[in-house]
């Protein structure tokens, strides 16, 4: 009996260009999350612009959550795609 599902090494050049893809997908929608929370942030709480903040600053925690998610999935997305050949 004979195993039909490739392996690790068959697979491997199959897609050439889909991890750097990936990585650059993840950069492009780290940095429009942080746009968005910390344009939010800024205009909604220290701005005092309520009418044009993008979520009205409803959240000063949710807001600084989100930046610092988008700070670490950036910088794991640019690591990541440092390593790719």
């Amino acid at each position: 009996m004979s195993n039909s599902y490739p392996n690790a090494r068959q697979l491997r050049g199959s897609v050439p260009g889909m991890p750097k893809g990936l990585c650059i997908t993840a950069l492009v929608i780290a940095i429009l999350v942080f746009i968005l929370f910390f344009v939010d942030m800024t205009v909604g709480y220290f701005g005092g612009q309520h009418a044009i903040a993008p979520f009205k600053g409803a959240s000063l925690v949710i807001d600084i959550i989100f930046c610092v998610a988008a700070v670490i999935l950036g910088l794991l997305a640019w690591t990541t795609f440092r390593e790719q050949k």
